[in-house]
Formats: structure tokens, C-alpha cells, sequence
């Protein structure tokens, strides 16, 4: 059994939430502004709370087509 003190609970906790915004944070403010520019500038499906109408998502999907042509 391995028993682990709480300093180091503490430790591992901040060392995986810092880790976690930080790789949220690239995305959020590096990927996600790539993708944007590479669809003529429609937002990414994830940041769309009230959804994406089917008119859309064919936009998306034929910008990124083409751009791979």
C-alpha cells in the first residue's frame, strides 16, 4: 500500500490543472484563430453554444476542401 502525503496530492493537483489551462489555453488562443482564418473566418463548431445550422457546416466543409485541393 502506498501512502501519499498531502503536500504531494497538492503538488500533483496544480501541477495537472496548470497543464490542463495551459493546453486549453493554445487551443483556445492559437488553434482555434488558425482554423477560423483557414474557413474565411466562420467560428469552429465548438464555439458555437446555440448550435450549427446545415447550411454551415456545408460551408465549413467545402472551405476546407478546397483549401486542400
Amino acid at each position: 500500500m502506498v501512502i501519499v502525503s498531502i503536500r504531494t496530492i497538492k503538488i500533483l493537483f496544480w501541477l495537472v490543472f496548470t497543464v490542463t489551462v495551459g493546453v486549453y489555453g493554445t487551443i483556445l488562443f492559437w488553434f482555434l484563430p488558425l482554423i477560423s482564418n483557414a474557413v474565411g473566418g466562420l467560428a469552429s463548431f465548438d464555439m458555437q453554444p446555440e448550435g450549427v445550422q446545415l447550411c454551415q457546416r456545408e460551408g465549413i466543409a467545402s472551405r476546407i476542401a478546397a483549401g486542400h485541393q
